[in-house]
C-alpha cells in the first residue's frame, strides 16, 4: 500500500514539471573550438559601389521641356493667386510680366479689352506670386525671365 501512494505522489508532483519543462526553449549550443570570423562591413556586407558614369549635358529637347514646365507651374502659381472680379462684361488681357535675375517683378505690361478692376486684380495675383524661382544655368535664366499668360472671364 505504501508502494502505491509513492507511485501516485510522484507522478502528481512530476506531472507541473513536465508541462514546465515542453515550454522552455533551448538554444542551440555554440561550439567553442570552431575559429569565429569577424564580420567586416567593408568586405562582405557593403557591394562594391559602381563607377560613377558622366552627365551628359542636358539635350534641346530636356531644356524646352524643363522649361515648359516652369511656364505652366508660374501660370498655376500665379491664376491660383486671381480673384475674378464679378462683371458681366467679357473681358480678356494678354500680360507679359518681365523679371530680374531674381526672379522678382521688373514690369507688367497688359494688352486686351479689359476694365481697371479687372487690371487690377491680375496686378495683384502676380505681385502676390513673386519671386519666383529662378534656375542656376545663366541660359536658362534670359529665357525664364519673361512669364506670358492669357485671362479672360469667359
Amino acid at each position: 500500500m505504501q508502494f502505491k501512494t509513492l507511485l501516485v505522489h510522484s507522478l502528481l508532483m512530476s506531472f507541473p514539471t513536465f508541462s514546465f519543462a515542453e515550454k522552455i526553449q533551448t538554444n542551440t549550443p555554440v561550439e567553442v573550438n570552431t575559429p569565429q570570423i569577424p564580420s567586416n562591413p567593408s568586405i562582405y556586407e557593403i557591394p562594391p559601389a559602381a563607377p560613377s558614369l558622366p552627365r551628359n549635358p542636358p539635350t534641346q529637347t530636356d531644356q524646352s521641356q524643363l522649361i515648359n514646365q516652369i511656364y505652366k507651374h508660374r501660370a498655376n502659381r500665379i491664376t491660383k493667386f486671381w480673384k475674378r472680379p464679378v462683371t458681366h462684361l467679357a473681358e480678356s488681357a494678354h500680360v507679359h510680366v518681365y523679371l530680374d535675375e531674381q526672379g522678382k517683378i521688373k514690369n507688367i505690361l497688359l494688352d486686351g479689352q479689359f476694365s481697371d478692376a479687372f487690371a487690377l486684380s491680375i496686378k495683384t495675383a502676380i505681385y502676390k506670386a513673386a519671386p519666383f524661382k529662378m534656375p542656376e544655368e545663366q541660359a536658362l535664366k534670359k529665357q525664364l525671365q519673361e512669364i506670358r499668360i492669357h485671362f479672360t472671364t469667359e
